[in-house]
């Protein structure tokens, strides 16, 4: 007998989400090299029409990734900076560590 399809709610992507991975596609695609400037985030309101909070969530998201860094003050902004190994190699750590996947599992699937 077939399983019944059972439809589970379609929830929207979150603006700030699209904006994070739009601006981290820049940022990887090398559209944004490390040392630029963002601009400000009121500016970047006026520019993608997204609130205020949306857009500090994005901007939170990057500089969590460790992707830029903020800058206060008149000229402020978020300063790109290029994606470290380190943050990278500590997800992947913690990923290992909660998977309780072994080195030797690890060098085996290497």
């Amino acid at each position: 007998m077939a399983r019944a399809f059972a439809p589970r709610p379609i929830r929207p992507v979150k603006a700030a989400w699209q904006l994070y991975e739009q601006l981290k596609d820049d940022i990887v695609a090398g559209r944004l090299a490390a040392g630029d400037l963002l601009p400000p985030v009121d500016l970047l309101v006026e520019q993608v029409g997204l609130s205020r909070p949306t857009v500090r969530e994005a901007m939170a998201l990057l500089e969590n990734q460790g992707l830029v860094r903020p800058r206060r003050g008149r000229n402020g902004g978020a300063v790109v900076l290029r994606p470290a190994h380190e943050s990278a190699t500590r997800s992947l750590g913690d990923l290992f560590e909660f998977e309780n996947t072994t080195l030797v599992e690890f060098f085996e699937v290497r």
